[in-house]
């Protein structure tokens, strides 16, 4: 686990992040300098390249945490508890609702739907079927049903209550489809070009 940034180093990147997106509110993302993010953060050009590579990197860096705020409080409230995670999702989503959307105005969905599947992919402990590569391919499938949720629900203001935006993503009854896709799918992969057990592509 990484070491907790010190109060002063969250300080300066909370001040690097808000001249990011202070700018994103007056101009286009693809137009910003990082000479004008260090200028209305009032720091020096090498403190932002002390925290961040590129400006990508500090834009990214915002989706990460509240991606990883996500997951922490999954961590925290699900165990024992009956909270539905994609609940929880939309939940976080909504309360960070003006800053994903100057992310993906800034044309960083994809970017966004693969951190979404590289922390799902580091939560998964098991395989729920006997085909690892069926379940990485439902797991898939599932991501990018709920990513596009996501996107339509920002596009729409986030207006439909969370609870049932939740509601309508769990209707797909995921354990039964896994159950459902095992059984109709038996050998799934089997009859690829190369003809062997395939691992998941996380």
């Amino acid at each position: 686990m990484k070491p907790k940034p010190d109060r002063r180093v969250r300080r300066t990147r909370k001040m690097i992040q808000n001249a990011l997106f202070s700018l994103m509110q007056q101009m286009p993302y693809d137009k910003i300098r990082i000479s004008q993010i260090t200028e209305v953060a009032d720091i020096a050009r090498s403190t932002f390249y002390y925290h961040y590579d590129t400006k990508e990197d500090l834009l990214l860096s915002v989706a990460d945490e509240i991606i990883d705020e996500y997951f922490k409080t999954i961590d925290e409230v699900i165990r024992g508890s009956n909270k539905s995670p994609t609940r929880l999702l939309f939940s976080k989503w909504k309360q960070n609702l003006d800053v994903m959307k100057l992310i993906l105005e800034a044309g960083m969905e994809f970017r966004i739907y693969q951190r979404l599947r590289m922390f799902n992919a580091q939560r998964t402990e098991s395989d729920i079927t006997e085909n690892s590569l069926l379940d990485d391919y439902i797991r898939t499938m599932l991501d990018g049903a709920c990513f596009a949720l996501l996107l339509r629900w920002t596009k729409d203001e986030a207006i439909i209550p969370v609870d049932q935006m939740a509601q309508l993503f769990t209707a797909l009854n995921i354990s039964h489809l896994f159950t459902s896709l095992e059984t109709s799918l038996p050998g799934f992969g089997a009859e690829g070009p190369n003809k062997r057990s395939h691992k998941p592509n996380k």
